[in-house]
């Protein structure tokens, strides 16, 4: 696991500042420095590496599997490795060289300090932190997101509703986003809208979010039959809109239980009607 910013393993280490925001032209070079402080009481060593970093669908951080990237190429540690005794800490730079042909948009990597067992004594443990790197390829923006998905069972039977919506971006952007979804009767009247809790932004490079969102409307009065559900982003900074729509039937308990009654008397009384009519 790799832990973000001030926080500490083990009261081993501390690596600072929490996250860096560079932004560069395609061809142009900078450094970024982080401080790697040693809290223990013996010397330890760090190895230094960079991270390719992209979103779970739940918009926490994560290290992209082998963190495989173009982008990881482009910036290298002045040191492989240092080693701080008892207290010490250590100012290591970052040396950063985009290339020309650099696509433009928004990268996310970890500048990553890891921390070597110390096999010797058989003690202390290992361990990795990374300060997170927003690096900005300046170019023409392509703010893009779809709604992937967006359902909920197609037969409801009670007013617990939970409407699961999925957000891919495809730009190369980060975007802000903002959701309402809108519930319709089967005349297409509007019953009510409510917001969406969207959490943080949603990185570029396809990474996706997904949503529970209830559906409560609990002050309407929503009789049995077929309903629509509207679900809008507006997103990025130009505020464009994603929408998606879909059916479902709302049959809540006591109506199930009606309708069954009313087709065991017609049974009831079907049979009855067919029994005399044999005698």
């Amino acid at each position: 696991m790799v832990l973000f910013g001030y926080a500490k393993i083990a009261e081993g280490m501390v690596i600072s500042p929490t996250k860096y925001l560079i932004s560069l032209d395609p061809g142009g070079s900078g450094v970024a420095e982080v401080t790697v402080e040693n809290n223990e009481e013996v010397t330890r060593e760090y190895e230094l590496s960079v991270l390719v970093i992209t979103q779970d669908d739940q918009g926490h951080s994560l290290i992209k599997k082998d963190s495989i990237g173009p982008e990881i190429s482009w910036i290298q540690p002045e040191l492989d490795k240092i080693t701080l005794g008892p207290a010490e800490k250590a100012n290591v730079k970052f040396i950063i060289d985009v290339p020309r042909d650099a696509a433009a948009g928004s990268y996310y990597l970890g500048l990553a300090a890891t921390l070597k067992p110390d096999e010797s004594s058989g003690s202390g443990m290992g361990g990795q932190l990374a300060t997170l790197l927003h690096l900005k390829i300046a170019g023409l923006a392509n703010e893009s997101l779809d709604i992937t998905e967006w359902k909920i069972s197609k037969l409801v039977f009670n007013r617990d509703w939970r409407f699961m919506l999925t957000a891919q971006n495809n730009g190369n952007m980060e975007v802000p986003m903002n959701g309402t979804y809108t519930l319709r009767d089967w005349r297409g009247q509007e019953i009510g809208a409510e917001s969406m809790s969207l959490g943080n932004m949603l990185v570029a490079g396809e990474t996706r979010r997904a949503f529970f969102t209830p559906g409560t409307f609990s002050e309407k009065r929503l009789w049995p039959g077929r309903y629509e559900a509207e679900a809008k982003i507006v997103f990025g900074q130009t505020k464009q809109i994603a929408t998606q729509a879909f059916y479902f039937w709302y049959l809540p308990k006591w109506f199930v239980a009606i309708l069954g009654i009313l087709i065991l008397v017609i049974i009831y009384f079907s049979i009855k009607k067919f029994t005399k009519h044999e005698k």
